[in-house]
């Protein structure tokens, strides 16, 4: 399974020193077109060649369009440990029964932040689900 062009956002960042010190990077330009970033990646390179520079992917797949049980079943397999994962089908727990918004809240930060193998176990999870019940 791949993931939709129109969920990809491609980042132009620069490397700064934050007011602690700490180095960090801040984005500068933001599109969903790849062909912009890079012209405007390389306009700033050929600018400010005495800064650093880095273009950015951040991809995010179309949970949106997933049945409930499905994303409970992804959560427990990613980020079990996730208050909305564990909590979805409680009834005695007000904040997180049911609550759709918040699992999709888990499900996208354990993408994001890729711990360990989170996105291929989550692509395997969609790619097996869409084989035996056909895209959503």
């Amino acid at each position: 399974m791949s993931i939709p062009k129109r969920d990809t956002k491609y980042l132009v960042q620069r490397k700064i020193k934050g007011l602690s010190g700490k180095k960090s990077w801040e984005t500068l330009y933001e599109t969903e077109n790849e062909e912009e970033a890079n012209q405007k990646f390389e306009e700033l390179r050929e600018q400010e060649p005495e800064s650093r520079f880095r273009l950015e992917i951040k991809t995010n797949p179309p949970f949106d369009q997933y049945p409930d049980d499905l994303l409970q079943k992804i959560g427990e397999a990613v980020c079990s440990t996730d208050y909305a994962v564990r909590f979805f089908n409680n009834p005695n727990h007000k904040k997180f029964y049911h609550e759709r918004r918040e699992l999709l809240r888990s499900l996208r930060r354990a993408w994001q932040t890729g711990a360990f193998d989170h996105k291929e176990r989550i692509l395997k999870i969609l790619k097996r689900w869409e084989e035996e019940n056909g895209k959503p």
